[in-house]
């Protein structure tokens, strides 16, 4: 397959017609459109799904009214006073080879609104005679059916996806289920499994005589089946319908959320309990300040003092040595005095001396008292003159400013300031926390949010018990079918015919087996090779295997070891998972083109280079890559130029509301930025 046009007409951003010629070939196999975000890539992207396969390009739980809401928003507005358009299309044209001959189709899907909803209309051409021609070989009713049968939307997940898948693959180890989900596609087992039920269908319907009834409760058990079809596709619808309405839902709750963060909703969560803390803050505060008050009415400003408190001491040590001084010398003048009368002239006459002598004597003993007494001296004058406790007392004070005040001074004061900044910082989280009459509001809006989604959860829940007991019905009814069948089998009239369809039957299972292996080992080798080519550690990986029941990938090394996906780095995850998918699209064996959305948004620079020089002109014989000026920059424009058809660069205009195409990329060859982008 080779697209070959695009053209949007009043689509999305782009005004009135607009055509993109896809051309390319084997040799410049690249065309790249570039834009800034929200120029109109993506929308480019997108629109080729769509128009391939309408609604189903959107998912499996889309309902028809969030499809038909989509589709409104995409009939292009026109700005300010001119009218917006009422109707819009995508048409894709693409060359298909089939039978050894080469055809080109166009699909053309398009879209009116209509009555608050869209009608939406599908044509599908086939060029004749150089002229597009409506399918005439085919009833409009089976064309969706024959647009898929050339194009399986199965596969085209492995060839149309962007960066954002890559990186999903690569941070969740999703691989295996990606080759799971598009395995069966690849090997084509619903054609075997539908040709399977046809052989089914088609013995039943030839039945005569005796199996006739046996014909009744096979038609009846497929009615039944197919009523539970039916019953199991509405309530899809129901459970895709209650699924957008708790999108909306949850959306409005972080609308919410976020308007309450953005108004402090997080100090808010938290206010009552700042408050509390506040409250203890403040105490220990005012205890810290007490404390420090007794300090320093206390000991406290001595220790600020300490050579004056030793001079103190110094002083305080003589007053203390004139104190003694003094009272030695008034005991030792009471005892002059006492020795002195005592030892007078009659003191002395009363020991046998007369008079002459008794007065000698006393003179002598007087004379020496005298001397001893001048010898002895005067002492010092006092300073402070303080009794003995009051001396003791400040002594008690100069020894506990010499010791432990300057620490404890020092520890309360941090306590004190760190009680101060925890109750600076409780007071701005309470100051910034919202008023109630604001935060009521938001609080009881999310509050009814959440109970509509919790009503809104247990009826989807309930939806899915109904589906889940509608699959056990089918399977109930297939066990049933699969019970006549087998009784058919068993009677003599059909045998002949029962027997062809059983071998037929048998063969088809042994083919999808061997089709089976076959895959693997072909998936095995694509993918081995595809590391090869894009990882940049040589020889990291060796050997690929992947188990044909769960299909979960297993790297070797060098001599067979398993490897450890978590061993690599986030880029080599990255590259790995683009491995996978390249892989798958070889395996497949349809020659489709890739279509790649942002390639190189996530990975790192080591990696953004193996893409470029590697994977782009060589992942298919056409690559559609869409970037903008960031990924594929000049360095990279350059390195691709080689291999490029064409390209495209886009910019939205603002003013006039609409996306502007102009040939060309971001740059000239001589790296000149194109002034218009």
């Amino acid at each position: 397959m080779l697209i070959t046009r695009v053209i949007l007409q009043d689509y999305g951003t782009y005004r009135g017609r607009h055509e993109f010629d896809f051309e390319a070939d084997t040799k410049k196999p690249i065309v790249l459109v570039g834009g800034d975000n929200g120029a109109g890539k993506t929308t480019l992207f997108d629109s080729i799904t769509l128009c391939l396969y309408g609604m189903s390009s959107m998912g499996k739980r889309i309902s028809r009214r969030s499809y038909e809401q989509f589709l409104r928003r995409k009939i292009h507005r026109y700005h300010k006073s001119v009218a917006s358009a009422d109707h819009a299309s995508v048409t894709v044209r693409f060359k298909f080879f089939h039978d050894g001959k080469e055809s080109e189709y166009a699909v053309k899907r398009s879209w009116t609104k209509a009555d608050g909803g869209v009608d939406e209309s599908l044509d599908a051409y086939k060029l004749w005679n150089g002229r597009f021609s409506l399918l005439d070989s085919v009833e409009r009713q089976y064309w969706q059916s024959f647009i898929e049968d050339l194009i399986p939307r199965g596969i085209l997940d492995l060839f149309f996806f962007d960066g954002e898948k890559i990186a999903r693959m690569a941070a969740h180890g999703t691989e295996d289920v990606e080759i799971k989900r598009s395995f069966r596609s690849l090997l084509g087992i619903g054609l075997v499994d539908q040709l399977h039920t046809d052989l089914q269908v088609n013995l039943t319907r030839n039945l005569t005589g005796g199996s006739k009834a046996l014909k009744e409760d096979f038609e009846k058990y497929k009615a039944e089946k197919d009523e539970s079809l039916r019953i199991t596709n509405k309530l899809k619808e129901r459970l895709g319908k209650k699924q957008t309405e708790m999108d909306s839902i949850k959306s409005e709750i972080d609308e919410a959320e976020a308007t309450i963060s953005s108004i402090g909703g997080g100090f808010a969560s938290g206010r009552d309990d700042a408050k509390t803390e506040l409250v203890a803050a403040r105490q220990a505060y005012g205890a810290a300040m007490d404390r420090l008050a007794d300090l320093c009415s206390g000991v406290l400003p001595f220790s600020m003092i300490p050579g004056w408190m030793a001079e103190l001491g110094k002083q305080l040590d003589e007053d203390e040595s004139t104190m003694r001084h003094e009272l030695g010398g008034r005991l030792l003048d009471a005892k002059f005095a006492s020795i002195k009368s005592k030892a007078g002239v009659s003191g002395m006459m009363g020991i046998g001396l007369d008079r002459n002598q008794a007065k000698k004597a006393a003179k002598l003993i007087s004379s020496i008292l005298e001397g001893e007494r001048v010898e002895h001296g005067d002492s010092p004058d006092l300073v402070f003159g303080f009794s003995t406790e009051q001396t003791a007392r400040i002594r008690a004070i100069s020894s506990e400013a010499g010791g432990a005040a300057l620490g404890i001074l020092k520890e309360e004061t941090q306590k004190l300031t760190e009680a101060g900044d925890r109750i600076d910082r409780l007071e701005v989280s309470i100051a910034s926390a919202p008023r109630d009459d604001e935060m009521g509001p938001l609080v009881s809006k999310i509050g009814a949010l959440q109970s509509q989604a919790g009503a809104l959860r247990t009826e989807m829940d309930h939806i899915e018990e109904k589906l889940s007991a509608n699959h056990s019905m089918r399977q109930h009814l297939d066990s049933k079918l699969r019970d006549i069948v087998s009784q058919i089998y068993k009677t003599e009239k059909s045998k002949e015919h029962v027997g062809l369809t059983q071998d037929v039957q048998k063969v088809l299972e042994e083919f999808a087996g061997v089709l089976k292996a076959r895959k693997i080992r072909v998936l095995e080798e694509y993918l081995l090779g595809a590391i090869s080519v894009l990882l940049h550690k040589k020889r990291l990986i060796e050997g690929v295997t992947v188990d044909p029941n769960t299909f979960e990938v297993s790297l070797l090394g060098r001599e067979g070891e398993a490897l450890e996906k978590d061993m690599l780095s986030e880029g080599e995850k990255q590259m790995f998972a683009t491995a996978v998918l390249w892989a798958l699209a070889k395996t497949s064996g349809r020659p489709l083109p890739f279509m790649i959305d942002t390639p190189l948004a996530r990975l790192d620079m080591s990696h953004r280079s193996n893409i470029v020089e590697k994977f782009l002109p060589s992942a298919s014989h056409q690559v559609m890559v869409f970037s903008t000026d960031s990924e594929i920059d000049y360095e990279y424009y350059m390195k691709l130029r080689p291999h490029l058809a064409r390209s495209y660069v886009m910019e939205h205009d603002h003013e006039t509301g609409a996306t502007a195409r102009y040939d060309g990329y971001f740059w000239t060859k001589e790296g000149k930025k194109v002034v218009a982008v």
